[in-house]
């Protein structure tokens, strides 16, 4: 499914909290501001075991946010399919 988001010159993209504890910009993509790293959570909500991917992994005391949002998004034990790692901090 492809989904356009609107950029303005107030609002980057349309934000949405759907209760899961990541801002919703599109149906299938949301995000979580952790310190000073943006991690990307993509695939429906309700998807199931990997049937999601996790895009940039936060610090190392991100894991239990990062955990707990995606249970909630995705289901229990939803392991994603696969982790991509666009950059590194502290460079």
């Amino acid at each position: 499914m492809t989904v356009q988001i609107r950029l303005s010159e107030t609002d980057y993209a349309r934000r949405e909290d759907r209760g899961d504890g990541a801002w919703s910009i599109a149906p299938d993509l949301g995000y979580l501001r952790l310190a000073i790293v943006n991690v990307v959570l993509f695939g429906a909500p309700g998807s199931g075991d990997r049937n999601w991917m996790l895009i940039d992994t936060g610090l190392p005391t991100s894991r239990s946010s990062i955990l707990a949002v995606a249970e909630k998004r995705f289901g229990t034990n939803a392991r994603p399919a696969a982790i991509i790692l666009t950059h590194g901090h502290f460079d």
